[in-house]
């Protein structure tokens, strides 16, 4: 586990980012969009889009307590085939948010009261911006993608269906069925703050 604690330090302190919504002590690396697409091979640019505008945006779930919560849980633990994916991710495009794999609570690492409370007070976005915002860093994300990036089969499509779905005033989308397919990754977002001082000490041992 060492080399994932060392992973999610530098996530934590700091990754250069585009704009300057994100606050951070030290910035140590610059976050590609690229790394992301090598990361999940399956990913489509919809994914990719997902991905960032959840450490904007963060969970966006309309549940509001934690019995409901843990209800959901349990339910889609129930349905879920397979829980793959890492046990935990720190999102990169802004670092506020960090992804927990369901597995956690099914391996009896974290506990669903555990996550529920996690997940219920990272509602709260540390540095919230709208959605005109947010399109426009998106923008800048589009703009750092390479000409092999841009070669997706479904790139041209998806970038059509997002500047749709920014132009009616939303923003969140849903992963794409070839990334749900690849990688059948269960997860919750909780702020990265949260996640160090509480979960990840139970996911480090």
């Amino acid at each position: 586990m060492k080399k994932m604690k060392t992973v999610w330090w530098v996530a934590l302190v700091g990754v250069a980012v585009l704009g300057t919504s994100c606050h951070r002590k030290v910035e140590l690396r610059t976050w590609s969009a690229t790394d992301y697409l090598r990361t999940y091979k399956s990913a489509t640019l919809q994914d990719l889009y997902k991905y960032s505008f959840q450490d904007y945006f963060g969970v966006g779930h309309l549940i509001t307590d934690s019995v409901a919560c843990a209800a959901y849980i349990r339910r889609e633990l129930q349905q879920a085939e397979e829980l793959g994916g890492p046990m935990w991710e720190p999102l990169q495009a802004c670092g506020q948010y960090v992804r927990v794999n369901l597995r956690a609570v099914a391996e009896h690492r974290v506990s669903e009261e555990q996550l529920c409370s996690a997940l219920l007070r990272s509602t709260e976005v540390p540095n919230p911006i709208t959605v005109q915002q947010w399109e426009g860093k998106w923008a800048e994300i589009m703009g750092t993608l390479s000409k092999r990036d841009r070669r997706m089969p479904t790139f041209e499509a998806d970038s059509t269906h997002i500047a749709q779905t920014l132009a009616e005033g939303h923003y969140m989308m849903h992963h794409s069925k070839s990334f749900n397919e690849a990688y059948h990754y269960h997860y919750r977002l909780i702020r990265a703050d949260i996640f160090e001082q509480e979960l990840l000490p139970l996911l480090d041992e």
